[in-house]
């Protein structure tokens, strides 16, 4: 081969390097709809099944998160907008803080709540000391 060849060579070789297919990269920005099981007769469009919680209505979520501990309802809140909104609820937050400082009695909470947390129940839980009766032991050193 002549010396313009094993250059143009060369040069293509290198040029493989910098330019790779990758046909992954068409795949950004494309929505692909769910289609129905193969076999299905039903035209109505598939629902991922994995995505129920989007479908469940309100009352039935409040049902669930009200029998739930204050640390699963801070779990459930990452899962989407929508629960994450409804566990905002200061309902679900006022019956934990009651229960973890009972013995405070309901009409010094409410002092607490007031004159600390700015009245807000999920502040208070986030926020005030508590003995953990979940089985876990932190503790809080300073140096």
């Amino acid at each position: 081969p002549s010396e313009v060849e094993l250059e143009s060579a060369l040069r293509l070789k290198t040029i493989q390097y910098f330019v790779t297919q990758r046909p992954w990269l068409d795949l950004y920005g494309k929505h692909v709809r769910p289609v129905a099981p193969f076999g299905s007769a039903s035209r109505r469009s598939y629902v991922d099944p994995a995505l129920i919680h989007r479908s469940l209505p309100d009352e039935l979520l409040f049902e669930v998160f009200v029998r739930m501990a204050p640390y699963d309802l801070g779990r459930a809140s990452c899962v989407c907008r929508k629960w994450r909104y409804t566990i905002r609820n200061p309902v679900f937050w006022r019956t934990a803080c009651l229960k973890a400082w009972q013995l405070s009695g309901l009409v010094e909470n409410y002092k607490i709540l007031q004159s600390k947390y700015e009245g807000s129940w999920r502040k208070m839980w986030l926020l005030r000391p508590r003995v953990r009766t979940d089985g876990k032991l932190y503790f809080l050193t300073c140096f």
